[in-house]
């Protein structure tokens, strides 16, 4: 048996999944959803529908909270995404 009871609140004892690299995907009425290990994660960026993410965005989920990173290289990219909050939660859109 473990000796360590499992506190979900205790960051240290949630799984870390892998950070993905999202450029390219596409924005759609929106927002992107994402299927970020086996769930689906509705992003909302900066970026008009219909315009790509030509700049390289990172996702990385620690536990149960999500976090979004991007990285803007160059001009002209389209826009950003912004989101840190927990899988299962309706991401707000962000502030300009």
């Amino acid at each position: 048996m473990d000796p360590k009871p499992n506190h979900p609140d205790d960051p240290s004892l949630l799984p870390r999944c892998e950070v993905q690299n999202l450029q390219g995907c596409k924005v759609l009425e929106g927002h992107c959803q994402l299927d970020v290990d086996r769930r689906i994660v509705s992003l909302y960026p900066t970026s008009p529908p219909g315009d790509e993410l030509d700049h390289e965005v990172f996702v990385t989920i620690d536990g149960d909270r999500l976090r979004l990173h991007n990285v803007v290289r160059g001009e002209g990219t389209g826009g950003h995404l912004r989101y840190d909050g927990r899988i299962g939660e309706e991401p707000v859109e962000p502030s300009p």
